[in-house]
């Protein structure tokens, strides 16, 4: 040390502050070892407030993706299949009154709305398998979760 000392001596550095600025980077050493020593132990030592948010949050998505889930099946199985259904019934009835009423001949409209029904029923396939790509990948995917419904709404 005497000989650092009087190393430095030649370059216009008193004695005296060699010997603060090796206090201070002894406390500055100090101070990042005990840094270093808490961010090792700082997993044991924490109270580990981010698990209990993290599992709301995940919770929260498990039950956001099971409602999504449950308004999808609901949406195919019950809304679409009365939609369409109703619709082409409602097309074909509308389209048959107004042929009835110039032709005087009202038996038909009965007949031409089940048929319109009918072909209400295939477009709801057809969307369906096309919306069933779209989201899943297979066109046959959405009808085994109907079917599914179907079963769990009669058990």
């Amino acid at each position: 040390m005497s000989r650092i000392l009087n190393l430095r001596v030649g370059f216009g550095v008193k004695p005296t502050d060699l010997g603060t600025k090796a206090k201070n980077y002894n406390s500055l050493f100090s101070l990042l070892l005990l840094c270093a020593v808490c961010m090792l132990f700082s997993t044991h030592l924490s109270a580990d407030e981010f698990g209990a948010v993290n599992d709301i949050l995940s919770s929260g998505d498990k039950a956001g993706k099971k409602a999504l889930g449950t308004i999808i099946v609901w949406l195919f199985g019950l809304a679409l299949p009365i939609v369409c259904v109703a619709s082409g019934a409602i097309m074909g009835y509308s389209q048959q009154k107004k042929k009835s009423e110039q032709e005087q001949n009202t038996t038909k409209i009965y007949v031409v709305t089940l048929i319109s029904g009918i072909v209400g029923f295939f477009v709801f396939v057809i969307v369906s398998m096309i919306i069933s790509r779209i989201l899943f990948g297979d066109s046959n995917y959405i009808f085994g979760v109907i079917n599914d419904f179907y079963r769990g709404a009669v058990n």
